[in-house]
């Protein structure tokens, strides 16, 4: 059964560049399959959890094929790109962010440009919280 296409996204309309660590946008979406994103460059930083389905995501001169359970960090001034599965597109939350604390924060939840996948399990409080970001 074919999912339906969905996306929505909140921006934060006034972000404190000055802070330590500032979320500029989030967002949810059920892609359309092979669903492509880039090559491109962001100049911030760009967390996604996949909450079904799957797909790849390259950076770095990294291959890493993803999955439901797993989070992935897009960090700024790296060429990246990301595509959906044909058989089963995934459905991820993102979370844009950046600020003078960004690289610890991704850092302390073990994602690095080396290492820009971690994988939670079926523990779905992950996309919850993601959720509670987008939501305030």
């Amino acid at each position: 059964m074919a999912r339906q296409v969905s996306y929505t996204v909140v921006s934060n309309p006034v972000p404190s560049e000055q802070s330590e660590l500032y979320v500029l946008f989030a967002g949810e979406s059920q892609t359309k399959p092979a669903h492509r994103i880039g090559p491109k460059v962001y100049s911030f930083y760009l967390m996604h959890h996949v909450l079904s389905g799957s797909g790849t995501f390259h950076c770095a001169g990294g291959v890493f094929e993803i999955r439901q359970g797993q989070t992935f960090l897009i960090p700024p001034e790296q060429l990246i790109s990301y595509e959906a599965s044909e058989q089963d597109p995934w459905r991820y939350r993102w979370i844009a962010f950046n600020g003078g604390q960004a690289a610890e924060l991704a850092e302390s939840a073990g994602l690095t440009i080396a290492r820009p996948v971690i994988d939670t399990g079926a523990n779905k409080r992950i996309g919850v919280l993601f959720r509670s970001i987008d939501r305030t």
